[in-house]
């Protein structure tokens, strides 16, 4: 602050109850700079502390305080004065013309005594140049198992004890910061910033405390090595508390700080808006001590992101980082200067931390559509469209993650890394935003955006493992968090752990009743489980309140019912996302019933899509005999996932499933050979996946039994089980395995498959089980089942046609 205060001796240094260290009498204390009230060349404070350039009588600069500091931290080391003497006249001599000898200490503070005397050196210029400087360099002394020592006192007990004191200190604060296993070097100081309170209006209808605390943690960002907590981490914590907003009340304050693992606090208030004039408190977490207090007013004409400007430049020095001063950008250049994209922005952050996606998407785009350079703004958008990327189509996600990318020089480090790896997600190529992503999971173990974004990563990649850990934080953060029940649902079950997921769904539901998206995933448990009639049940809700899905529409059509129950046809056609519903329920509807020139003409509707993609139809051209058009979408898919990060997206498998039912065996091996060296080092979820691809290759070559028992050891992704146990069931019955593909058939025909046509082939294949172990009459009743479902089916499906001849032979039973 450019205070000199020129009387520093042991006396005037204080310990508080607390701890902290206080220094004591300013009576002859004045600013650098200023005029002096008292006689020239007069001897000011006590003489052995005094700096030679004062004995001359200089007035000198803030290197007389380190002087008398070193001199102070002599005399406490080694329990004598650094300038003896029996009268004033020989003190005066010996700090102008003598050198004390060194203090004789342990080699661990050999450092300490070179501090010293660069304190004690006769010339300014020789000291360290601030206070700041000496604490750095007793922050870098010593090593483990150093421990200071103090000489016995001497005489002078109340020298001893309060130079002691004094070096306890600053020797303590070298010791914690170079022993701690929680250092800052480890951890950097964290700063959280709550909504100011604005005195103006109580409610803050304008939102001015919430837009003041979000410019002050762009502000503050920009210093180096300081740790910022980001606002969502703060609005995650206020919501778990339920405070939302300003917190008044500072002992709340303190437990918000201390859940998002805060060393410094942060709060303020508005006190007055035109112009605008702000307080502002910083307060130690740990102790709950005030250690700054700031009042900032800004001129007739400024606006709110100048005055944050202003604060953020005065705070820094107080928030626990030692580092010199960072002359820090405007906060408008690195976010927004329209105060009114700023308040949709902060908006859209609070239905964020609520798990209100639809609303905060709103915000956001409110935001952007004022101000399309609003970096934070852009970045959140693009994350929320991704969170909503049923409604939200391919081409809006990627526009505004190109607009986002194009800003990325103004986001934090987190989010640039966290937008690096959503871009490589978006594509495709899951693996290369886990590798991406990873590392943000153990640098931000707090932040529900760094977890999301790797708990993605690895969900859809297939490394169902590496997502539940990040999953199990965003449920510590919040127990209701939707989209991570949903998540957690889907990688549990791929692992064997189905019934855990089922409590896990089941639970959340008792507690959201309406919540249609965990409805969505706990059908999808059930029906791996072979339960589609409570599959239905549990859909029901959802499709008849309108709320049509990917995955409802699906298994709802292929439990084999005649049509989806919504309040009308109308919302396949006045919602921007309806039109992808709509066909999946004509296209599903078609291959149901058999009618698969039909599915391949919707197929080729879709194709004009912009969300299209080739493995949507390839089923429906292969079954209606087009095999070039079948072979075609499915080589479109695959140059797509390559292109995306290459075999190397776990997806990059539904090729090779295509390629074979289109009979281009080499050509699903060679692809599966590319899948396969893309894990060099291969995630145990990896080993259990590439299983599948592998059965099905021996299969269709021919070696039934071989495949059985590798398709038995595979593990698949949501749906895949049931896949699996169908072709386990298709290889079983030309095996002669008849019981083994009768059990795995056996859950199949009670639970709808990714294709409806399959379903019907499932009851197929199981008939053929059931006839040679003796069980004709139900075998007869299969026939009898995929006769009535395909009783309009294109001519020469082969499955028709075996299933009459079959009751024929079988018409005695």
């Amino acid at each position: 602050l450019g205070v000199i205060h020129r009387d520093l001796k042991p006396d005037n240094v204080l310990v508080a109850t607390d701890g902290s260290y206080r220094i004591a009498d300013f009576g002859i204390a004045r600013l650098e700079g200023a005029t002096t009230l008292t006689q020239t060349g007069a001897l000011l404070g006590t003489l052995r502390y005094l700096a030679p350039e004062r004995v001359r009588g200089a007035a000198g600069d803030a290197r007389c305080d380190l002087f008398a500091l070193g001199a102070i931290l002599y005399e406490a080391l080694t329990g004598r004065p650094a300038f003896p003497g029996d009268h004033e006249a020989a003190v005066l001599y010996t700090i102008q013309n003598e050198d004390p000898p060194a203090p004789a200490l342990p080699p661990s503070l050999a450092p300490l005594a070179s501090l010293v005397m660069k304190l004690l050196a006769k010339e300014p210029s020789q000291r360290p140049p601030s206070a700041e400087a000496a604490a750095a360099v007793i922050e870098v002394i010593g090593a483990p198992g150093a421990r200071p020592q103090v000489a016995p006192r001497q005489r002078r007990t109340w020298v001893g004890v309060g130079a002691a004191l004094l070096v306890a200190a600053l020797v303590g604060f070298w010791w914690m910061r170079t022993h701690s296993a929680g250092s800052a070097r480890a951890a950097p100081p964290a700063v959280a910033v709550l909504y100011f309170e604005n005195l103006v209006d109580a409610g803050d209808r304008e939102r001015m405390g919430a837009v003041t605390s979000n410019l002050l943690v762009t502000s503050l960002a920009q210093v180096p090595g300081l740790n910022v907590v980001s606002t969502q981490r703060v609005l995650e914590a206020m919501r778990r508390l339920g405070r939302m907003g300003a917190v008044a009340d500072k002992g709340v304050a303190l437990e918000i700080a201390k859940r998002v693992r805060a060393t410094r606090l942060v709060t303020g208030s508005i006190l007055r808006v035109t112009p605008v004039l702000m307080t502002a408190e910083v307060t130690d977490v740990a102790t709950g001590r005030l250690v700054r207090a700031e009042r900032v007013e800004g001129l007739p004409g400024q606006t709110v992101f100048e005055v944050v400007d202003l604060l953020g430049s005065r705070l820094q020095d107080h928030l626990g980082f030692p580092g010199e001063p960072t002359r820090l950008a405007p906060v408008a250049s690195r976010s927004s200067a329209d105060l009114e994209a700023y308040r949709h922005y902060v908006a859209g952050l609070e239905h964020f931390a609520l798990g209100a996606m639809d609303s905060a998407l709103a915000r956001f785009s409110a935001s952007v559509a004022r101000d399309s350079q609003f970096a934070q703004a852009q970045f959140q958008l693009a994350i929320v469209q991704g969170w909503l990327q049923d409604y939200i189509g391919t081409a809006a996600k990627q526009a505004s993650l190109s607009r986002a990318r194009a800003l990325a020089d103004r986001l934090t480090p987190l989010e640039r890394q966290a937008l690096s790896g959503w871009e490589r997600h978006s594509q495709g190529d899951d693996d290369g935003a886990f590798d991406i992503l990873q590392p943000l999971a153990r640098d931000f173990p707090d932040d529900r955006l760094a977890q999301y974004c790797v708990m993605e990563a690895a969900a859809h990649g297939g490394r169902y493992h590496a997502a539940i850990g990040p999953l199990r934080k965003l449920l510590e953060m919040n127990p209701d968090d939707e989209v991570a029940l949903n998540h957690l649902a889907r990688v549990l079950v791929p692992i064997g752990r189905t019934q855990e997921a089922e409590s896990i769904l089941r639970a959340a539901l008792k507690r959201h009743p309406d919540n249609s998206e965990l409805r969505d995933a706990l059908a999808v448990v059930l029906v791996d489980e072979g339960r589609g009639t409570e599959a239905r049940d549990v859909l029901r809700g959802p499709l008849e309140r309108g709320y049509p899905g990917a995955e409802r529409v699906r298994i709802w059509l292929t439990l084999g019912l005649d049509s989806i129950p919504t309040p009308g046809a109308s919302i396949y056609v006045k919602r921007p996302w309806a039109y992808p519903y709509r066909v999946w329920a004509e296209y599903w509807s078609a291959l149901q019933r058999g009618r698969f020139r039909a599915a391949l003409a919707i197929a080729k509707r879709w194709w004009e899509h912009p969300d299209a993609s080739g493995g949507f139809g390839a089923w429906a051209a292969l079954a209606a005999g087009d095999t070039v058009q079948a072979a075609a979408w499915t080589d479109s898919g695959t140059a797509a996932a390559e292109s995306q990060g290459g075999a190397g997206s776990i997806w990059g498998l539904n090729s090779i499933a295509g390629m074979l039912r289109e009979g281009r065996m080499r050509e699903a091996q060679a692809l599966l050979e590319r899948i396969d060296s893309h894990y060099a080092h291969p995630d145990p979820d990896h080993v259990g996946l590439l299983l599948l691809p592998r059965g099905l290759i021996l299969g269709e070559e021919g070696h039934l039994a071989e495949a059985v028992r590798l398709l038995q050891r595979a593990t698949s992704p949501m749906g895949g089980p049931i896949y699996r146990r169908f072709f386990i069931g298709r290889y079983g019955v030309r095996a002669g395995l008849f019981q083994e593909a009768l059990a795995a058939l056996d859950t199949v025909v009670a639970a709808p498959l990714l294709l409806p046509d399959d379903a019907v082939r499932a009851h197929f294949y199981r008939a053929q089980a059931l006839e040679p172990v003796g069980r004709r009459a139900e075998a007869a009743r299969e026939y009898r089942w995929v006769l009535s479902v395909w009783r309009n089916a294109d001519p020469g499906t082969p499955e028709v046609d075996a299933s009459r001849a079959a009751l024929r032979r079988l018409a005695p039973s």
